[in-house]
């Protein structure tokens, strides 16, 4: 597939002024087509070179469709040319400097080695062990649409690594973005794999490998991010205001205002003691949190665009939690036990060390474990 960004068509220079009508499409397999851009007119005139353009968001396509129902000129379809224009990704690294992780790493192959700006230093994974994962935090939630992978090329032979690119926002809850696949890395290519995928907003990426020909590990030197060219790059305004009520126990009621953004603002991140909670859409400017009485809570908001660009946070909240969690109220009180086998006695069950313990003799359920807490206390009549 290819990341394409655009179409040109065109018809003779000669030709008289005509508009037809047409969608752009696009398929993977050549079979079913998906609307890229939905069916408008276009007019081809003589003093553009009857030249059309038409420019879209970056999309992954490996069939590309041009489909007709019109034209002022005749009953019949015409192009002289159909060009499809590459979607262009910024210049800028967006993992470069940023905090690496991975599930295992062995020596001084760490993950940081993979995004140290140097090809020859590389981080490995524990060896045998897949699937083994290398994973960047970009910070905040980014639009990103490329990931270069690189090896070491001094020494190095080609080989295939078996992987899969997943996205969160949260770094807990990680969906998949690019289907495993084989990627080689060959010394004739400079050991280097590109992977294109639909622009996609999150923070983390990671790599999932479950397989390398080369050797029995993960191995990756540098983890490239990149994000689409252009486009809107001006973040919202942060949202401001942000306080809360408590509608009903266990509930936690905040509200803000809304933020602002050159083209518009698309969601709203809500955050819990510097965690993502949850987001919600554009329109909406409430967000209910479902939190024990006892636990104490901060809260802040950030918006984001379609681009994904992300405001600075709003205001913090914070809801202090109201009653005491209790105390174990069974600790050091008198207890008895059915039976008890050797000198695993029945107080071993509450002197709060969860290293000893108390056991039955054995064969002869039903056994009991009984704690005595002290007298019942009856209340004060209030009048």
């Amino acid at each position: 597939m290819s990341r394409i960004g655009g179409v040109v068509m065109k018809v003779p220079a000669g030709w008289g002024s005509r508009t037809e009508t047409l969608a752009v499409q696009g398929s993977n397999d050549g079979r079913g087509y998906s609307t890229i851009v939905g069916s408008k007119p276009y007019t081809f005139d003589p003093k553009s070179d009857n030249t059309v353009r038409v420019d879209f968001g970056t999309t992954l396509s490996r069939y590309v469709r041009v489909e007709i129902t019109g034209n002022s000129a005749g009953q019949q379809a015409q192009l002289s040319d159909l060009e499809v224009v590459p979607a262009a990704v910024a210049a800028t690294n967006l993992a470069a400097g940023k905090p690496m992780t991975s599930s295992g790493s062995v020596q001084n192959y760490v993950p940081a080695n993979a995004n140290d700006g140097d090809q020859s230093s590389y981080w490995e994974s524990t060896n045998n062990a897949f699937p083994q994962w290398l994973q960047v935090d970009l910070g905040a939630s980014v639009s990103s649409t490329q990931i270069v992978l690189k090896l070491p090329t001094a020494n190095w032979g080609a080989r295939t690594e078996t992987l899969t690119v997943q996205g969160s926002t949260d770094g807990s809850n990680f969906s998949q973005l690019v289907a495993s696949a084989g990627y080689t890395f060959d010394p004739a290519s400079n050991n280097t794999v590109t992977i294109n995928y639909t622009p996609v907003t999150t923070r983390y990426l990671r790599l999932n490998i479950t397989g390398n020909t080369g050797w029995p590990a993960g191995q990756v030197s540098e983890f490239e991010v990149y994000g689409p060219s252009g486009g809107d790059t001006q973040p919202p305004t942060a949202p401001s205001n942000l306080t809360y009520t408590q509608p009903a126990s266990g509930q936690i009621k905040l509200t803000w205002n809304a933020a602002t953004d050159n083209v518009g603002v698309t969601g709203y991140d809500v955050y819990a003691n510097n965690s993502l909670r949850s987001s919600v859409s554009g329109t909406t400017l409430t967000y209910t949190d479902n939190q024990p009485d006892s636990a104490t809570v901060t809260y802040f908001v950030r918006a984001h665009d379609a681009a994904g660009n992300q405001s600075a946070n709003s205001n913090s909240v914070t809801r202090t939690g109201t009653g005491n969690p209790g105390s174990n109220l069974a600790v050091g009180k008198p207890i008895t036990a059915s039976s008890t086998t050797l000198n695993f006695v029945a107080t071993n069950a509450n002197d709060n060390d969860t290293s000893t313990y108390w056991e039955g003799a054995g064969g002869t359920y039903p056994q009991t474990l009984t704690v005595q807490l002290g007298p019942m206390r009856t209340p004060a009549p209030w009048w």
